[in-house]
Protein backbone atom coordinates (compact mmCIF):
# COMPACT_ATOMS: atom_id res chain seq x y z
CA UNK A 1 0.00 0.00 0.00
CA UNK A 2 1.79 3.50 -1.24
CA UNK A 3 1.44 6.18 1.50
CA UNK A 4 1.70 9.63 0.96
CA UNK A 5 4.56 11.80 2.01
CA UNK A 6 4.03 13.79 4.91
CA UNK A 7 5.41 17.23 3.28
CA UNK A 8 3.96 17.41 -0.30
CA UNK A 9 5.60 20.54 -1.69
CA UNK A 10 4.77 21.38 -5.66
CA UNK A 11 7.08 21.93 -8.13
CA UNK A 12 8.66 25.50 -8.45
CA UNK A 13 8.75 27.21 -11.77
CA UNK A 14 11.92 26.23 -13.93
CA UNK A 15 13.08 23.82 -10.94
CA UNK A 16 15.03 21.06 -11.96
CA UNK A 17 13.43 17.36 -11.87
CA UNK A 18 16.58 16.77 -9.50
CA UNK A 19 16.07 19.83 -7.59
CA UNK A 20 12.57 18.84 -6.89
CA UNK A 21 13.19 15.74 -5.43
CA UNK A 22 16.05 16.98 -3.24
CA UNK A 23 13.46 19.30 -1.68
CA UNK A 24 11.38 16.56 -1.33
CA UNK A 25 13.98 14.93 0.41
CA UNK A 26 14.73 18.08 2.29
CA UNK A 27 11.58 18.62 3.47
CA UNK A 28 10.55 15.21 4.54
CA UNK A 29 13.76 14.71 6.80
CA UNK A 30 15.72 12.85 4.73
CA UNK A 31 19.17 13.46 3.29
CA UNK A 32 19.94 11.70 0.19
CA UNK A 33 18.17 11.80 -2.64
CA UNK A 34 18.73 8.31 -3.18
CA UNK A 35 16.61 7.85 -0.33
CA UNK A 36 13.65 9.43 -1.76
CA UNK A 37 13.71 7.00 -4.93
CA UNK A 38 14.13 3.77 -3.01
CA UNK A 39 11.01 4.82 -1.56
CA UNK A 40 9.25 4.99 -4.19
CA UNK A 41 10.61 1.85 -5.81
CA UNK A 42 13.63 2.91 -8.31
CA UNK A 43 17.56 2.56 -8.23
CA UNK A 44 18.63 4.92 -6.05
CA UNK A 45 21.10 6.52 -8.65
CA UNK A 46 18.22 6.93 -10.99
CA UNK A 47 19.26 9.96 -13.34
CA UNK A 48 16.66 11.28 -15.92
CA UNK A 49 18.76 11.74 -19.29
CA UNK A 50 15.11 10.85 -21.08
CA UNK A 51 11.75 11.58 -21.43
CA UNK A 52 11.18 7.48 -20.97
CA UNK A 53 12.56 7.91 -17.88
CA UNK A 54 10.97 10.91 -16.82
CA UNK A 55 7.63 9.52 -17.39
CA UNK A 56 8.77 6.26 -15.18
CA UNK A 57 9.65 8.44 -12.09
CA UNK A 58 6.62 10.55 -12.38
CA UNK A 59 4.31 7.75 -12.30
CA UNK A 60 6.24 6.76 -9.37
CA UNK A 61 6.38 9.67 -7.46
CA UNK A 62 2.85 10.98 -7.97
CA UNK A 63 0.81 8.96 -5.48
CA UNK A 64 3.36 9.78 -2.48
CA UNK A 65 2.84 13.62 -3.72
CA UNK A 66 -0.52 13.60 -4.53
CA UNK A 67 -0.21 14.92 -7.73
CA UNK A 68 -1.44 13.47 -11.16
CA UNK A 69 1.38 11.80 -13.67
CA UNK A 70 0.47 13.87 -15.73
CA UNK A 71 1.02 17.16 -14.06
CA UNK A 72 3.98 16.18 -13.02
CA UNK A 73 5.09 14.80 -16.71
CA UNK A 74 4.47 18.17 -18.48
CA UNK A 75 5.69 20.45 -15.35
CA UNK A 76 9.31 18.75 -16.33
CA UNK A 77 9.24 17.58 -19.70
CA UNK A 78 10.08 21.17 -21.07
CA UNK A 79 13.51 20.15 -20.03
CA UNK A 80 14.47 17.32 -22.27
CA UNK A 81 12.43 18.76 -24.80
CA UNK A 82 15.32 20.72 -26.58
CA UNK A 83 17.03 19.98 -29.58
CA UNK A 84 20.36 21.66 -28.49
CA UNK A 85 20.70 19.24 -25.22
CA UNK A 86 21.93 16.69 -27.03
CA UNK A 87 24.06 15.81 -30.12
CA UNK A 88 26.16 13.14 -30.46
CA UNK A 89 28.48 14.24 -32.78
CA UNK A 90 29.33 17.57 -30.18
CA UNK A 91 32.55 17.24 -27.48
CA UNK A 92 30.30 16.82 -24.97
CA UNK A 93 27.13 14.82 -26.30
CA UNK A 94 24.93 15.70 -23.17
CA UNK A 95 25.18 19.59 -21.94
CA UNK A 96 23.71 18.25 -18.53
CA UNK A 97 25.93 17.84 -15.71
CA UNK A 98 25.18 14.83 -13.18
CA UNK A 99 25.96 16.64 -10.09
CA UNK A 100 24.11 19.27 -8.12
CA UNK A 101 25.42 23.30 -8.77
CA UNK A 102 24.06 26.01 -6.67
CA UNK A 103 23.36 30.02 -6.15
CA UNK A 104 23.89 30.55 -2.60
CA UNK A 105 21.25 33.89 -3.20
CA UNK A 106 18.42 31.99 -4.18
CA UNK A 107 19.02 28.21 -4.12
CA UNK A 108 16.86 27.89 -0.65
CA UNK A 109 14.24 29.93 -2.01
CA UNK A 110 13.35 29.05 -5.90
CA UNK A 111 14.83 25.64 -5.75
CA UNK A 112 17.54 24.22 -8.33
CA UNK A 113 17.17 26.07 -11.98
CA UNK A 114 17.66 23.65 -14.28
CA UNK A 115 19.86 25.79 -16.22
CA UNK A 116 22.31 25.09 -13.96
CA UNK A 117 22.41 21.60 -14.94
CA UNK A 118 24.11 22.86 -18.05
CA UNK A 119 27.59 22.34 -18.90
CA UNK A 120 27.67 26.08 -20.94
CA UNK A 121 26.00 27.84 -18.15
CA UNK A 122 28.63 29.26 -15.09
CA UNK A 123 26.21 31.91 -13.52
CA UNK A 124 22.96 32.22 -11.72
CA UNK A 125 21.02 34.69 -13.89
CA UNK A 126 18.82 36.29 -11.43
CA UNK A 127 21.76 37.51 -9.09
CA UNK A 128 24.65 37.01 -11.56
CA UNK A 129 26.04 34.80 -8.98
CA UNK A 130 28.75 31.89 -10.04
CA UNK A 131 27.44 28.79 -9.87
CA UNK A 132 29.38 26.71 -7.31
CA UNK A 133 29.81 22.80 -7.39
CA UNK A 134 32.26 22.80 -4.41
CA UNK A 135 32.37 24.11 -1.08
CA UNK A 136 34.20 27.78 -1.04
CA UNK A 137 35.34 26.53 2.45
CA UNK A 138 36.79 23.52 2.55
CA UNK A 139 36.60 22.10 -1.31
CA UNK A 140 34.33 19.51 -1.18
CA UNK A 141 32.50 18.30 -4.12
CA UNK A 142 28.97 18.16 -3.64
CA UNK A 143 26.62 15.50 -3.62
CA UNK A 144 22.85 15.32 -4.09
CA UNK A 145 22.38 16.22 -0.23
CA UNK A 146 19.49 17.90 1.40
CA UNK A 147 21.23 20.07 3.48
CA UNK A 148 22.79 22.30 0.58
CA UNK A 149 19.69 24.56 0.46
CA UNK A 150 21.02 26.19 3.67
CA UNK A 151 25.19 25.14 3.90
CA UNK A 152 27.78 22.36 3.27
CA UNK A 153 26.79 18.76 4.37
CA UNK A 154 30.57 18.37 4.86
CA UNK A 155 31.98 21.47 6.77
CA UNK A 156 28.72 23.36 8.03
CA UNK A 157 29.82 26.10 6.45
CA UNK A 158 26.36 28.56 5.73
CA UNK A 159 26.07 30.25 2.49
CA UNK A 160 27.40 33.65 2.04
CA UNK A 161 27.21 34.97 -1.64
CA UNK A 162 30.30 36.60 -2.86
CA UNK A 163 30.26 39.41 -5.08
CA UNK A 164 28.23 39.27 -8.10
CA UNK A 165 29.43 41.86 -11.35
CA UNK A 166 27.86 41.77 -14.44
CA UNK A 167 26.59 38.45 -16.18
CA UNK A 168 29.80 36.76 -18.06
CA UNK A 169 30.20 37.31 -21.56
CA UNK A 170 29.87 33.77 -22.87
CA UNK A 171 26.41 33.70 -20.43
CA UNK A 172 25.19 36.97 -22.29
CA UNK A 173 25.71 35.18 -25.45
CA UNK A 174 24.06 32.04 -24.83
CA UNK A 175 21.07 33.94 -23.52
CA UNK A 176 20.74 36.14 -26.50
CA UNK A 177 21.12 32.84 -28.72
CA UNK A 178 18.52 30.69 -26.89
CA UNK A 179 16.14 33.48 -27.51
CA UNK A 180 16.27 33.23 -31.30
CA UNK A 181 18.19 30.41 -31.51
CA UNK A 182 19.68 31.20 -34.83
CA UNK A 183 23.44 30.52 -33.91
CA UNK A 184 23.13 28.45 -30.83
CA UNK A 185 23.56 24.92 -32.06
CA UNK A 186 27.29 26.30 -33.68
CA UNK A 187 28.27 28.59 -30.09
CA UNK A 188 27.60 25.10 -27.80
CA UNK A 189 29.27 22.30 -30.49
CA UNK A 190 32.29 25.75 -29.97
CA UNK A 191 32.37 26.25 -26.89
CA UNK A 192 31.95 22.95 -25.57
CA UNK A 193 35.05 21.77 -28.15
CA UNK A 194 36.57 24.33 -26.27
CA UNK A 195 35.89 22.90 -22.70
CA UNK A 196 37.27 19.54 -24.06
CA UNK A 197 40.45 21.42 -24.84
CA UNK A 198 41.04 22.70 -21.56
CA UNK A 199 40.60 19.57 -20.09
CA UNK A 200 43.01 17.86 -22.58
CA UNK A 201 45.25 20.27 -23.87
CA UNK A 202 47.65 18.38 -25.26
CA UNK A 203 46.47 15.26 -26.58
CA UNK A 204 46.58 14.11 -30.17
CA UNK A 205 43.62 11.60 -30.07
CA UNK A 206 40.42 13.54 -28.48
CA UNK A 207 37.27 11.46 -28.05
CA UNK A 208 33.67 12.59 -27.74
CA UNK A 209 32.27 12.70 -24.46
CA UNK A 210 28.73 11.63 -22.81
CA UNK A 211 28.60 13.73 -20.16
CA UNK A 212 31.19 16.35 -17.96
CA UNK A 213 32.94 13.95 -15.92
CA UNK A 214 31.14 14.18 -12.40
CA UNK A 215 34.64 14.01 -10.71
CA UNK A 216 35.88 17.25 -12.55
CA UNK A 217 34.66 20.24 -10.65
CA UNK A 218 34.89 24.14 -10.66
CA UNK A 219 32.96 24.21 -14.19
CA UNK A 220 31.68 27.56 -14.09
CA UNK A 221 35.37 28.42 -14.02
CA UNK A 222 35.84 26.17 -16.34
CA UNK A 223 33.64 27.62 -18.76
CA UNK A 224 35.40 30.95 -18.35
CA UNK A 225 38.61 29.64 -19.27
CA UNK A 226 36.99 28.11 -22.13
CA UNK A 227 35.11 31.27 -23.64
CA UNK A 228 38.31 32.96 -23.07
CA UNK A 229 40.66 30.31 -25.45
CA UNK A 230 37.59 30.81 -28.23
CA UNK A 231 37.96 35.17 -27.89
CA UNK A 232 41.25 36.29 -26.52
CA UNK A 233 44.32 35.67 -28.75
CA UNK A 234 46.45 35.67 -25.74
CA UNK A 235 45.07 32.50 -23.98
CA UNK A 236 45.65 30.88 -27.23
CA UNK A 237 49.22 31.98 -27.51
CA UNK A 238 49.55 30.89 -23.91
CA UNK A 239 48.02 27.31 -25.12
CA UNK A 240 50.56 27.53 -27.79
CA UNK A 241 53.65 27.74 -25.35
CA UNK A 242 52.55 25.18 -22.90
CA UNK A 243 51.70 22.50 -25.88
CA UNK A 244 55.65 23.36 -27.42
CA UNK A 245 56.48 22.53 -24.06
CA UNK A 246 54.55 19.94 -23.21
CA UNK A 247 55.00 17.87 -26.44
CA UNK A 248 58.54 18.53 -26.78
CA UNK A 249 59.77 15.09 -27.25
CA UNK A 250 58.08 15.56 -30.69
CA UNK A 251 60.19 18.47 -31.92
CA UNK A 252 62.05 16.06 -34.15
CA UNK A 253 58.71 15.90 -36.35
CA UNK A 254 58.21 19.51 -36.57
CA UNK A 255 55.66 22.62 -35.12
CA UNK A 256 53.13 21.16 -36.76
CA UNK A 257 52.86 17.51 -35.61
CA UNK A 258 53.87 19.61 -31.48
CA UNK A 259 51.08 21.58 -31.75
CA UNK A 260 48.79 19.37 -33.71
CA UNK A 261 46.29 19.17 -30.67
CA UNK A 262 45.64 22.95 -31.77
CA UNK A 263 45.49 22.77 -34.96
CA UNK A 264 42.85 19.90 -34.41
CA UNK A 265 40.84 21.96 -32.24
CA UNK A 266 40.88 25.32 -34.33
CA UNK A 267 39.64 23.40 -38.11
CA UNK A 268 36.49 21.90 -36.02
CA UNK A 269 35.16 25.54 -34.65
CA UNK A 270 32.08 26.34 -36.79
CA UNK A 271 31.34 29.95 -35.69
CA UNK A 272 33.72 33.34 -36.05
CA UNK A 273 35.87 33.19 -33.47
CA UNK A 274 38.75 36.07 -32.90
CA UNK A 275 41.45 33.37 -32.35
CA UNK A 276 40.80 31.94 -35.92
CA UNK A 277 42.72 35.47 -36.74
CA UNK A 278 45.89 34.14 -34.60
CA UNK A 279 48.68 33.18 -36.99
CA UNK A 280 50.30 29.43 -35.49
CA UNK A 281 53.98 29.42 -36.63
CA UNK A 282 56.83 27.94 -35.96
CA UNK A 283 58.17 31.07 -34.09
CA UNK A 284 57.01 29.31 -30.33
CA UNK A 285 57.84 30.22 -27.11
CA UNK A 286 58.53 27.39 -24.88
CA UNK A 287 57.99 27.67 -21.19
CA UNK A 288 59.86 26.43 -18.40
CA UNK A 289 56.77 24.63 -17.18
CA UNK A 290 53.74 22.76 -18.39
CA UNK A 291 49.75 24.17 -17.99
CA UNK A 292 48.10 22.76 -15.01
CA UNK A 293 47.69 19.08 -15.01
CA UNK A 294 44.81 17.58 -17.36
CA UNK A 295 42.53 15.56 -16.31
CA UNK A 296 42.13 12.18 -17.06
CA UNK A 297 38.84 10.36 -15.69
CA UNK A 298 35.93 10.98 -18.19
CA UNK A 299 37.94 11.93 -21.44
CA UNK A 300 39.97 9.19 -21.96
CA UNK A 301 38.35 6.08 -23.92
CA UNK A 302 38.93 2.79 -21.53
CA UNK A 303 40.64 1.12 -24.10
CA UNK A 304 43.15 3.68 -24.18
CA UNK A 305 43.67 3.64 -20.00
CA UNK A 306 44.00 0.06 -20.40
CA UNK A 307 47.46 0.68 -21.59
CA UNK A 308 47.87 3.22 -19.05
CA UNK A 309 46.86 6.01 -16.58
CA UNK A 310 49.96 8.00 -17.00
CA UNK A 311 49.14 11.59 -18.14
CA UNK A 312 52.30 12.06 -19.65
CA UNK A 313 51.96 9.21 -21.97
CA UNK A 314 48.50 9.70 -22.75
CA UNK A 315 49.37 12.90 -24.74
CA UNK A 316 51.45 10.71 -27.51
CA UNK A 317 48.82 8.00 -27.73
CA UNK A 318 48.17 8.31 -31.86
CA UNK A 319 45.57 7.00 -34.51
CA UNK A 320 45.91 5.86 -37.44
CA UNK A 321 45.10 8.91 -38.48
CA UNK A 322 47.52 10.69 -37.22
CA UNK A 323 50.64 8.59 -37.67
CA UNK A 324 49.73 9.01 -40.98
CA UNK A 325 49.69 12.59 -40.78
CA UNK A 326 53.03 12.85 -38.65
CA UNK A 327 54.53 10.58 -41.29
CA UNK A 328 53.41 13.07 -44.35
CA UNK A 329 51.29 9.95 -45.93
CA UNK A 330 47.85 9.31 -47.51
CA UNK A 331 44.55 7.85 -46.05
CA UNK A 332 45.16 4.56 -45.83
CA UNK A 333 48.71 4.03 -45.45
CA UNK A 334 48.86 2.84 -42.12
CA UNK A 335 47.83 -0.80 -42.70
CA UNK A 336 50.78 -1.28 -45.24
CA UNK A 337 53.01 0.52 -43.06
CA UNK A 338 52.53 -2.60 -40.21
CA UNK A 339 52.81 -5.10 -42.73
CA UNK A 340 56.23 -3.76 -43.73
CA UNK A 341 57.24 -3.31 -39.98
CA UNK A 342 57.71 -0.14 -40.50
CA UNK A 343 55.65 0.92 -38.04
CA UNK A 344 54.38 -0.91 -34.76
CA UNK A 345 50.82 -0.37 -32.81
CA UNK A 346 51.50 -0.03 -28.84
CA UNK A 347 49.10 -2.73 -28.63
CA UNK A 348 47.12 -5.66 -30.46
CA UNK A 349 43.90 -5.36 -32.37
CA UNK A 350 42.73 -6.49 -35.33
CA UNK A 351 40.43 -3.11 -36.03
CA UNK A 352 42.48 -0.43 -37.25
CA UNK A 353 40.08 2.18 -35.43
CA UNK A 354 41.09 0.61 -32.21
CA UNK A 355 44.86 0.68 -32.86
CA UNK A 356 46.90 3.00 -30.95
CA UNK A 357 50.53 4.41 -31.73
CA UNK A 358 53.29 6.30 -29.74
CA UNK A 359 53.92 8.85 -31.77
CA UNK A 360 57.81 8.97 -30.43
CA UNK A 361 58.29 6.15 -32.31
CA UNK A 362 58.09 7.98 -35.39
CA UNK A 363 60.80 9.67 -35.14
CA UNK A 364 63.27 6.51 -35.76
CA UNK A 365 60.69 5.41 -38.78
CA UNK A 366 62.05 8.22 -40.47
CA UNK A 367 65.37 8.22 -39.38
CA UNK A 368 65.68 4.82 -41.03
CA UNK A 369 65.89 6.19 -44.47
CA UNK A 370 69.34 8.38 -44.65
CA UNK A 371 69.33 12.17 -45.65
CA UNK A 372 71.37 13.85 -48.52
CA UNK A 373 71.56 17.47 -49.59
CA UNK A 374 70.99 16.48 -53.12
CA UNK A 375 69.21 14.21 -55.78
CA UNK A 376 71.88 10.94 -56.40
CA UNK A 377 72.68 9.99 -59.85
CA UNK A 378 69.85 7.77 -61.48
CA UNK A 379 67.77 8.43 -58.55
CA UNK A 380 64.13 10.12 -59.12
CA UNK A 381 62.16 12.37 -56.79
CA UNK A 382 59.05 10.69 -55.80
CA UNK A 383 56.06 12.49 -53.56
CA UNK A 384 52.77 11.03 -52.30
CA UNK A 385 51.11 13.14 -54.09
CA UNK A 386 52.86 12.64 -57.35
CA UNK A 387 50.00 13.17 -59.84
CA UNK A 388 52.12 11.32 -62.18
CA UNK A 389 52.32 8.11 -60.16
CA UNK A 390 48.99 7.84 -60.17
CA UNK A 391 48.53 8.67 -63.87
CA UNK A 392 50.89 5.16 -63.94
CA UNK A 393 48.87 3.73 -60.95
CA UNK A 394 51.90 3.46 -59.00
CA UNK A 395 50.71 3.69 -55.14
CA UNK A 396 53.33 6.14 -53.44
CA UNK A 397 53.32 3.79 -50.22
CA UNK A 398 53.78 0.57 -51.85
CA UNK A 399 57.02 2.56 -53.07
CA UNK A 400 57.69 2.97 -49.59
CA UNK A 401 56.96 -0.28 -48.25
CA UNK A 402 59.38 -1.95 -50.08
CA UNK A 403 61.96 0.76 -49.12
CA UNK A 404 61.16 -0.30 -45.68
CA UNK A 405 61.05 -4.09 -46.48
CA UNK A 406 65.00 -3.89 -48.44
CA UNK A 407 63.61 -3.71 -51.99
CA UNK A 408 64.57 -0.55 -53.00
CA UNK A 409 67.36 1.66 -51.06
CA UNK A 410 66.29 5.00 -50.64
CA UNK A 411 67.17 8.58 -49.13
CA UNK A 412 65.49 11.61 -48.14
CA UNK A 413 66.03 15.45 -48.72
CA UNK A 414 68.00 16.73 -46.05
CA UNK A 415 66.15 18.22 -42.93
CA UNK A 416 63.07 16.71 -43.81
CA UNK A 417 60.95 15.74 -40.70
CA UNK A 418 58.77 13.09 -42.52
CA UNK A 419 58.38 10.92 -45.19
CA UNK A 420 56.11 12.44 -48.03
CA UNK A 421 59.28 12.34 -50.10
CA UNK A 422 62.00 10.12 -50.78
CA UNK A 423 64.74 9.51 -53.80
CA UNK A 424 64.95 6.12 -54.96
CA UNK A 425 67.02 4.97 -58.07
CA UNK A 426 65.26 4.16 -60.92
CA UNK A 427 66.16 0.80 -61.73
CA UNK A 428 65.53 -0.74 -58.12
CA UNK A 429 62.52 0.80 -58.42
CA UNK A 430 61.73 -0.50 -61.76
CA UNK A 431 62.92 -3.76 -60.44
CA UNK A 432 60.43 -3.83 -57.65
CA UNK A 433 57.33 -2.92 -59.66
CA UNK A 434 57.76 -6.01 -61.60
CA UNK A 435 58.07 -7.90 -58.48
CA UNK A 436 55.13 -6.22 -56.92
CA UNK A 437 51.79 -7.76 -56.22
CA UNK A 438 48.68 -5.99 -55.39
CA UNK A 439 46.78 -6.83 -52.34
CA UNK A 440 43.17 -7.98 -51.95
CA UNK A 441 40.78 -9.03 -49.10
CA UNK A 442 39.51 -12.34 -49.06
CA UNK A 443 37.37 -14.00 -46.22
CA UNK A 444 39.07 -10.99 -43.93
CA UNK A 445 42.28 -12.12 -44.57
CA UNK A 446 45.46 -9.91 -46.74
CA UNK A 447 46.42 -12.46 -49.87
CA UNK A 448 48.40 -11.79 -52.99
CA UNK A 449 47.06 -12.22 -56.11
CA UNK A 450 48.30 -11.60 -59.82
CA UNK A 451 50.95 -9.16 -61.02
CA UNK A 452 50.26 -5.60 -60.26
CA UNK A 453 51.67 -4.31 -62.94
CA UNK A 454 52.36 -5.38 -66.43
CA UNK A 455 55.63 -5.88 -67.96
CA UNK A 456 53.58 -3.08 -70.93
CA UNK A 457 53.00 -0.22 -67.89
CA UNK A 458 56.55 -1.05 -66.65
CA UNK A 459 58.34 0.08 -70.14
CA UNK A 460 55.92 2.98 -70.44
CA UNK A 461 56.63 4.17 -67.04
CA UNK A 462 60.44 3.49 -67.58
CA UNK A 463 60.11 6.09 -70.82
CA UNK A 464 58.70 8.60 -68.65
CA UNK A 465 61.36 8.42 -65.69
CA UNK A 466 64.18 8.66 -68.50
CA UNK A 467 62.93 11.89 -70.04
CA UNK A 468 61.88 13.13 -66.65
CA UNK A 469 65.27 12.55 -65.57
Amino acid sequence: MIHELPVRPRPLPHESIEGYLLRIVARNGWQQSGQLLKHVGLPAKYYVDSPDKLIKLCEKLAPFVRIVPEGLIAHFSDQLSHKWLYDEKRALQDLRVRFPRLCPLCVNQTGFHWHWSLATVSHCEAHNHELWDHCPECDEPFGWNAELFFGCPNCDYSWEAESAPDLPAHQQQFRRLLANSIGLQDFIHDLTLALRAISRPYDSIHDNRGYWPTSQRRLSESITAAYELLTEPEALKGWLSHCAYARSDLMPLGTEVVLSPISTFTNKLRGQWPIQKTVVNNNVTVPSSAITASHVDGWIRPSRLRLTRDDFELRFQANAREVQHALGLPKGSIIILIESGAVEPIHQSRIPRDQFFDLRDLEAVIAAIPEVNQLPENHIRLVNNDKILKQHRIKYIDVLAGVFSGSIPAFRPAGSRNLSCIFVDIDDLLLFLLKCQPRCRISGKMVKSTKYYSEEEIAAFKRFLDQRV
